[in-house]
């Protein structure tokens, strides 16, 4: 029966061209691919075990006009091309057509920018420069007498390369940024430092923005260049950031407010002339109240009191600095808060003795609360002796009450009237007490700020808030919801 029958495929006489199987009683063949055309012989052979028969299939594959075609063309399908660069692409050399002969193909190019993409018919050459950046496209159409075929490719075109930054060391960064100083109250500073996948930069220009995520404003700007001499041992920048909402004073007079964040960015030119720039900006957010010295670990601590003397030391030098005709209170307040601050860290038992060997510095602390003892001390005993003056006064008062009208003319003996013992002339006031006994108008109490909004906390402003910053998100501090 057909069903015992075993079939055998012996031959292929165009395997270049067919590809043939058997799987079963069932035979199936294609081509190798688009391009093969001409005529394949199969033998099959049919076999019940005892006797078999052999059989031929011929098969013709008509010949197709294929269009020409661009090999390879994955390497050239995406594509990244700095603005106003150019690139030139051998595209006569990927040009293939397996029918007619690919220099008789025909190219044309066009492009979503026009006049980026030219073929030149000379040389074969594709040349890609563009104006605009963002995502380009560049279309090539290939055609011969029959067919034709299209390709598309895509091109991010960008001004600059990106320049790597990161507040984290990086296999592949360019520079590292950290930021000290990031408490409330206090001015940080920025420490930069290339790592050594960074190309060798000539220029290096810098922008420090700060903001206020609770008032949605940014008000202050800074922009340097760093000298890129020091490459090799990287730059620290206090961020003394200059206001842009009033000439000539800071953004921050009293460092950081709470919800503040800066912003930075950078541009740079490398020794080839490359542009680079930051793609996305790095930012660090103000939220933390600066701890008390007692919370301070050892490093912290350390910073801290070195930063007060050096601070001392150079309002010092600047007082010291000054010309006579120029008023140096407002250092002077400064310095005096500064050695407030620093009487304080010098009574901390990690403070060590060469940071606090000033006499100035270690009683400062003590001294402005002796200065307001002395001063309260002194007002009790003034206020003690005006009330027992005032007590005399009004005995005296009560005496010279009990005289005769007209003293003057009374001829009987008045012992008020020897000089020993005329109290009201011997007195301090020498008669004019009436003068000196006058109320003493009381003056009106300063009436208390009002500061718009929900009611403060127990502590009161939180520290690093304006008023104006309280009555517009007084009730989300209150909530928790900031």
């Amino acid at each position: 029966s057909v069903e015992d029958l075993s079939i055998q495929l012996i031959s292929n006489s165009n395997e270049e061209a067919i590809l043939a199987t058997l799987d079963g009683n069932t035979i199936g063949f294609q081509t190798v691919d688009d391009d093969s055309n001409g005529q394949a012989v199969l033998t099959l052979r049919a076999s019940d075990g005892v006797k078999a028969s052999d059989a031929t299939l011929t098969i013709n594959i008509q010949p197709v006009n294929d269009a020409p075609r661009l090999l390879p063309v994955d390497d050239i399908s995406n594509l990244t091309l700095k603005r106003n660069a150019q690139l030139v692409i051998d595209l006569a050399s990927r040009v293939v057509d397996v029918d007619n002969p690919a220099e008789e193909a025909f190219i044309t190019v066009s492009s979503s920018e026009a006049g980026a993409a030219r073929y030149s018919f000379i040389d074969g050459s594709l040349t890609l420069e563009f104006e605009q950046t963002g995502m380009q496209t560049v279309t090539i159409l290939l055609q011969d007498k029959f067919d034709s075929q299209s390709y598309t490719l895509n091109v991010e075109v960008f001004d600059a390369y990106p320049f790597l930054a990161s507040k984290d060391d990086s296999d592949t960064g360019y520079m590292v940024v950290a930021l000290e100083d990031t408490y409330i109250g206090q001015t940080p500073t920025a420490i930069m430092l290339l790592t050594d996948n960074a190309p060798t930069f000539t220029f290096i220009s810098v922008n420090w923005n700060i903001c206020n995520k609770l008032t949605g404003t940014c008000d202050g700007l800074m922009q340097y260049n760093l000298d890129t001499s020091k490459s090799n041992v990287g730059w620290s920048n206090e961020l003394l950031v200059p206001s842009i909402l009033v000439p000539g004073e800071l953004a921050r007079e009293d460092g950081s407010q709470y919800k503040d964040y800066y912003q930075l960015a950078i541009t740079a030119v490398d020794s080839n002339g490359d542009d680079y720039k930051m793609m996305s900006d790095l930012i660090w957010d103000i939220t933390e109240s600066m701890p008390t010295i007692e919370e301070m670990d050892e490093e912290m601590f350390s910073g801290y009191l070195e930063g007060l003397v050096e601070d001392k030391a150079d309002i010092t030098a600047q007082i010291e600095a000054l010309a006579e005709e120029e008023d140096p209170s407002a250092l002077e307040l400064k310095l005096s808060e500064i050695n407030t601050e620093l009487g304080l860290a010098c009574e901390d038992p990690r403070a060590p003795l060469a940071s606090c060997e000033d006499d100035s510095v270690a009683g400062s602390s003590v001294d402005a609360v002796k200065e307001e003892l002395n001063l309260e001390m002194i007002a009790l005993i003034g206020g003690i002796i005006l009330a027992g003056l005032l007590i005399g006064l009004m005995f005296t008062r009560r005496g010279r009450d009990t005289m005769p009208k007209d003293v003057w003319n009374d001829t009987a003996w008045n012992p008020n009237m020897v000089p020993a013992h005329d109290t009201v002339a011997n007195s301090m006031y020498g008669g004019a007490q009436a003068i000196f006994q006058q109320p003493v108008a009381v003056a009106p109490a300063p009436a208390p700020q009002v500061i718009p909004g929900p009611p403060l906390p127990p502590g009161g402003l939180p520290a690093g808030w304006s008023p104006e910053q309280w009555a517009y998100y007084g009730q989300q501090y209150l909530d928790g919801t900031l």
